[in-house]
C-alpha cells in the first residue's frame, strides 16, 4: 500500500523546515498538537516510531495493510498517552484512531510515489516536489 514516510528531501527549501522524525519512519497527520505555540507540531508530521516531527514526508510503496497501520497508530497513541488513559471512552478512541487511518491512506493514494508532501496553514497537505523514482526527474 502508498503510505506517508518521513523524509528529508527538500529538507531546507524553507527556513522554518525541521526534520527530528527518523528518515523512512512512518508518519501521521497533524490532528493532536501541544499546547506550546511555538513548537511547530501543528505544521509537521509526526513519526510513528520516534514521536518526532517532520516538515516534509514521502509517498511510499510499502508492504503494509490498513489493518498493519491501525496497529502501529494506536500503539504509538497508546505510547504517547492520546489514547488508553483511565476514562477514555473506547468507541471514541476507535473512532480517532480510524479516522487518523483513512486519512493517512486517501492523502497516501492521492498522490504518486516520491512526490514529498508538505502542510500549509496547519492542515493543507500539498506536494512539495516530485522526483521520479525512474529517472529522477523532477516534475512540477
Amino acid at each position: 500500500m502508498r503510505a506517508l514516510l518521513a523524509t528529508t528531501a527538500t529538507q531546507g527549501t524553507r527556513p522554518t523546515d525541521y526534520c527530528w522524525a527518523h528518515e523512512g519512519e512512518l508518519v501521521r497527520l497533524p490532528g493532536l498538537t501541544c499546547d506550546c505555540p511555538d513548537c511547530g507540531c501543528d505544521r509537521g508530521f509526526a513519526g510513528l516510531t520516534s514521536s518526532r516531527a517532520t516538515t516534509t514526508c514521502m509517498v511510499s510503496e510499502i508492504d503494509l495493510d490498513a489493518t498493519q497501520l491501525r496497529e502501529i497508530v494506536t500503539t504509538t497513541l497508546r505510547r504517547e498517552g492520546w489514547i488508553g488513559t483511565c476514562g477514555d471512552d473506547e468507541d471514541e478512541n476507535a473512532s480517532m484512531i480510524d479516522a487518523f487511518v483513512e486519512t493517512h491512506i486517501e492523502t497516501a493514494e492521492h498522490f504518486p510515489v516520491g512526490t514529498v508532501l508538505e502542510l500549509r496553514d496547519g492542515s493543507v497537505v500539498s506536494p512539495r516536489a516530485w522526483t521520479s523514482p525512474v529517472d529522477d526527474a523532477v516534475s512540477p
